[in-house]
């Protein structure tokens, strides 16, 4: 051990400073302390390929642990399982760890159930709801679907009906959700009769032909290598009542195979969607209890078709989500072939074979469909639209069916607010002293695209590329090259051209150095727009900002820095309100230096300093314009302006970068107004001007909103979204000849 803390030093700074923020009065707090100290010492010493990628607390958790009580929601499906339940309820409302709720379903039964179910709903009435069917849904998976769906939390645990579990089951668990890689995270399985006494058949039994050591050790792995070496070759979660995972969108496993109506295989796929991208837990120090019956309804399947087609179904969906060497599916198949020659004596006996159920052919067949790996690579959780956009590009390729890991730089401190843009179902991997190489990220992960969006990730991401490395490096350019001196960029391109598959670009003054000094090559730069996801509106009132509904409102939302214009703007609009005679308020949105100090000035009454929010739409929706007045050197294709136009609103805004071309329609009509900056100022008087006529005249606001309106698809994300998949696959075939020569 101490080899390793000497080799690693952040680990012995983070333990240190763990101790110190975890006070000593408390037990709980006290069992959370062991718990980080001992689970990183865990991930040093056990992780069996890359320590680095083991447990890894995020610093927004680490830095406050003893806070860190997220809520979970247990969904507690029942199915005439009267006899177990009052043992199953007790062990989850006795529960060590208290942050949770209760949601109780019952899928019409005909035994004694609904009279349990309501004496524990009426025992624990502040944190427990009931979902109750009067006709059976037919599938204990559409009881999964309706808790995932209702549940408000970001964590759920499925504790089945007729299983059980030790008192300090969640509180052994949640901890390892401080990572948010983990997606899913799992205890030690005890097998039990009816009567609840050890089955003869126990855990160990089951798995030990994938390791007989494995399971005696916590152990925290990413899915990319957990599904290659286990969970694609057997189902190592054999029971969901051992797991806690992350709430995620079960839309991607839902239209591609009939999970709702699997009968042996459908907790096997679930946890392959529940934990892609990600990383999983194992925990040996708490047990959970799965009870095995008598005629289980598994065992009533194995010789019948269902049985080797639901597991042909799991091979597929390992083949269409996972990269994984041939060898694991093979060794999947290798598993059923033993099991069919055991169990299917009526199926031989009619001359069927593995084959005409489970086709290995058609599993590779799937495999050609997969999606790649992406990583997508942002400076920081922060505003601005080169933090913004990555996020909502993550989000959009993840619904897309996109395997999606988030990679935070940190280089500045996290905003929340921007934080809780990203899905939630959407792991995080952070730049910290935990590790030192990136390429540990890419390797564990499985990752094959990696997508940076800050020219100082892009250079962190080439400098630790190793020889023979076969991930695609795109880089997605959002003003910052270009405002580079001539020797800072050559110095910045050293190395990284050579590296980097592809090149996008959302202005045309982002290649500008590229072409000057000779590294432009048209089939490795591509332009492509920001664009977003068309949003739900709801407009924020203006009686709540103390704004009259007759009043004409701007809407700022930007970073708050001088080059974002917003001393300018509350000139302009002073000077609007005098010449034209109008009530005209300026809401001014985003976090910065600007902010801070406006914050301690006599600001007017019709000015509304109102701080970052993340649904900038809502404002812009009970505006009547926007306002951009920017002289920012990077500005290009501003996300800002795509908000507002998104809303129907025109904006007023500098022309500067792409801001002409994103407002102008076919005919040349902009919606909106552009300010003239040609000198590098904002000219006051004339934008002032502007205001003002666009305030005093209904019929103009009334063509400007069509203006906006009509362009607005310009910006689906949609189309951004194909343009970067064909990117992706051109960067990638880029890689594979290269590395073919």
């Amino acid at each position: 051990m101490n080899s390793v803390f000497g080799r690693h030093g952040g680990i012995a700074r983070i333990t240190r400073r763990a101790w110190r923020i975890l006070p000593l009065a408390f037990p709980a707090k006290q069992r959370l302390r062991r718990f980080i100290l001992d689970r990183m010492a865990d991930g040093y010493r056990l992780f069996h390929r890359n320590n680095q990628i083991a447990f890894q607390p995020t610093t927004r958790h680490l830095s406050n642990a003893a806070e860190f009580t997220p809520k979970v929601t247990i969904a507690v499906p029942n199915y005439n399982h009267a006899s177990f339940l009052r043992r199953r309820l007790d062990s989850i409302y006795r529960q060590t760890y208290r942050h949770f709720q209760v949601i109780l379903l019952d899928d019409a039964s005909t035994d004694d159930s609904l009279t349990i179910l309501n004496e524990y709903a009426e025992r624990y009435p502040k944190i427990t709801t009931r979902i109750f069917n009067r006709i059976n849904s037919g599938s204990v998976f559409r009881q999964w679907k309706r808790a995932i769906e209702t549940a408000d939390t970001d964590l759920i645990w499925i504790a089945e009906s007729d299983d059980y579990c030790e008192p300090d089951f969640l509180e052994t668990l949640i901890p390892y959700f401080m990572d948010d890689a983990v997606k899913l995270a799992y205890a030690h399985s005890v097998f039990v009769t009816e009567n609840g006494t050890p089955h003869d058949f126990r855990f160990d039994d089951y798995l030990d032909e994938l390791s007989r050591t494995r399971w005696k050790f916590n152990y925290v792995e990413t899915a990319h290598r957990e599904v290659a070496d286990f969970l694609g070759r057997k189902n190592s979660i054999p029971n969901v009542s051992s797991a806690v995972f992350r709430k995620f969108d079960l839309n991607g496993m839902l239209a591609e195979n009939d999970w709702l109506a699997m009968r042996v295989c459908g907790d096997w796929i679930f946890y392959l969607h529940a934990i892609r991208g990600g990383k999983v837990a194992y925990s040996a120090d708490v047990r959970n209890y799965y009870r095995f019956h008598t005629g289980n309804s598994s065992a009533r399947t194995y010789d019948t078709p269902a049985y080797y087609e639901e597991h042909a179904q799991v091979a597929h969906e390992i083949a269409r989500l996972y990269k994984v060497p041939r060898e694991t599916l093979e060794a999947h198949h290798a598993y059923i072939e033993r099991f069919f020659a055991q169990q299917a004596k009526t199926l031989a006996a009619q001359g069927k074979e593995l084959r005409h159920f489970y086709d290995l052919k058609e599993v590779w067949t799937a495999a050609s469909r997969r999606l790649p790996n992406v990583l997508i690579a942002a400076f920081a959780f922060a505003s601005g639209g080169g933090e913004i956009f990555p996020i909502r590009l993550a989000n959009a390729l993840a619904d897309r069916g996109y395997a999606v890991t988030f990679f935070d730089f940190r280089g500045e401190p996290p905003n929340a607010l921007v934080r809780e843009m990203l899905g939630p179902g959407i792991p995080v991997v952070e730049l910290s002293n935990r590790f030192l190489e990136s390429e540990d990220i890419v390797e564990a992960f499985g990752i094959e695209v990696v997508h940076t969006h800050h020219a100082i990730v892009d250079q962190f991401f080439v400098s630790q590329k190793r020889p023979g490395d076969s991930a695609a490096h795109v880089v997605t350019m959002h003003g910052m090259y270009d405002l580079m001196q001539p020797n800072m960029f050559e110095n910045a391109l050293d190395g990284l051209d050579s590296e980097v598959a592809a090149w996008v670009y959302i202005s045309n003054k982002n290649v500008a150095p590229f072409r000057t000094r000779g590294f432009y090559r048209n089939d490795r730069f591509f332009k492509i727009p920001n664009g977003m996801a068309v949003p739900e509106i709801r407009p924020v009132s203006r009686r709540a900002l103390g704004i009259d509904e007759a009043a004409f409102v701007l809407c700022v939302a930007s970073r708050a820095i001088p080059e974002k214009g917003w001393h300018e703007s509350i000139q302009a609009v002073t000077e609007a309100r005098s010449i034209s005679g109008r009530d005209i308020h300026l809401l001014l949105l985003g976090d910065g230096p600007l902010h801070d100090s406006l914050r301690h000035e006599s600001l007017p009454e019709f000015v509304h300093l109102l701080g970052f929010v993340k649904n900038a739409v809502d404002y812009y929706a009970s505006a009547d314009a926007g306002l951009l007045l920017t002289t920012f050197g990077g500005e290009s294709f501003p996300l800002t302006l795509i908000e507002c136009l998104m809303t129907g609103r025109p904006m007023i805004a500098s022309d500067i970068g792409e801001i002409a071309e994103m407002l102008t329609d076919e005919q040349g009509e902009v919606a909106g107004a552009l300010v003239d900056i040609s000198d590098g100022r904002i000219p006051v008087g004339a934008t002032a001007r502007q205001i003002a006529a666009l305030a005093s005249d209904d019929a103009l606001q009334a063509r400007k909103r069509a203006i906006a309106l009509k362009i607005r698809p310009r910006f689906d994300l949609d189309r951004v979204i194909q343009m970067y998949a064909e990117v992706y696959r051109q960067a990638l075939a880029t890689v594979q000849s290269r590395a073919s020569v």
